[in-house]
């Protein structure tokens, strides 16, 4: 999970260009945020960056910001990788490591994952990381402590083990709530804010 020193700003997605989930950002308007919020009003950050600022919290920008996306979606590999890596923005995906490959269920909906292959592509790029986001897509706080363990460690195994690049973080589902501070998809950062909200809903 990740905890903070400092003041971290995450704009958290989940699908993009795909679906009508309200968890589904179009890809013109994801195209916006990226070219207009931040990569011009805001400084995009790595996780190693952020990783970094635990040991210095000076080093963080205080308008620096974090692209993630959970799940590995198939969408997010077609329509939002190829702008950022157009703008150079890096960004962590978290995978619940059990499903890749198969089909992930967003609020209703039946979305194609990505395979391990496809998603170290994308990491080999250099643009991405890859982090652990669970092995099931379980609520970490309906699980025992041994269970949530178990989910955890297994999940960051996994994937160290597939991906090119090693894991460097786990993020657990808490039901409606973010390890580190998050912003919706659609929100607008032109106005950095203390407490932004949780795009987990």
């Amino acid at each position: 999970m990740l905890y903070s020193r400092i003041n971290a700003h995450v704009l958290s997605y989940h699908a993009v260009g795909i679906g009508r989930s309200p968890m589904t950002v179009t890809r013109e308007n994801f195209e916006r945020e990226m070219v207009v919020e931040v990569a011009e009003r805001w400084t995009p950050a790595a996780l190693r960056t952020f990783r970094a600022a635990q040991r210095d919290p000076s080093s963080w920008p205080a308008n620096a910001v974090l692209v993630t996306f959970d799940d590995a979606l198939e969408c997010v590999f077609t329509y939002a990788y190829p702008i950022l890596q157009r703008l150079g923005i890096p960004f962590t995906i978290f995978v619940p490591t059990a499903l890749v490959g198969g089909e992930f269920t967003l609020r209703g909906e039946r979305l194609r994952m990505r395979s391990w292959s496809q998603i170290n592509d994308v990491v080999a790029s250099g643009r991405a990381v890859c982090g652990s986001h669970t092995r099931n897509h379980q609520l970490v706080p309906e699980l025992s402590g041994a269970e949530s363990e178990d989910e955890l460690a297994d999940s960051k195994r996994t994937s160290a083990r597939n991906v090119s690049r090693s894991v460097t973080r786990r993020r657990a589902l808490t039901g409606g709530r973010c390890a580190a501070p998050a912003m919706p998809a659609t929100s607008s950062l032109s106005a950095p804010t203390e407490e932004p909200r949780s795009a987990h809903r």
